[in-house]
């Protein structure tokens, strides 16, 4: 569940910045007939905050639209004509399908995220002015 910290069958892969990545052995690597190439969990302080999960070819980005528009609904955004990405937006939960990715984001904790990353870039920012 979003903010969770992660569980004890979890293993820690890297840190990227200040989000450390996560996998879990034995996770299913299959949604329906589309093949996972990988799949991990993202931590922002510790606390879940993102699944994402990869996949190959444009056939499995099809098939991926197709049923997440039958879980989901038809989708809330597709950021620009010509591109492929999908947004879904729930209330708790971001759900963004693009050419080779799956993730669904805690709508909150990345807000946070984003916000505190934003509020940094400003300080650093003032120093340089």
């Amino acid at each position: 569940k979003w903010g969770d910290p992660p569980t004890g069958d979890m293993v820690f892969k890297k840190s990227l910045e200040d989000l450390d990545i996560y996998s879990r052995p034995g996770d299913k690597m299959s949604i329906g007939d589309v093949e996972l190439v990988s799949l991990v969990y993202v931590f922002w302080n510790n606390k879940l905050m993102s699944v994402r999960m990869e996949y190959e070819g444009r056939k499995n980005y099809d098939l991926l639209k197709t049923i997440l528009e039958g879980l989901f609904g038809k989708l809330s955004k597709e950021v620009a004509e010509g591109y492929d990405v999908c947004l879904w937006f729930g209330a708790t939960t971001t759900i963004l399908l693009d050419e080779g990715s799956l993730s669904f984001s805690s709508r909150g904790l990345v807000n946070r995220w984003n916000e505190l990353r934003e509020k940094e870039a400003i300080e650093k920012a003032k120093r340089d002015l």
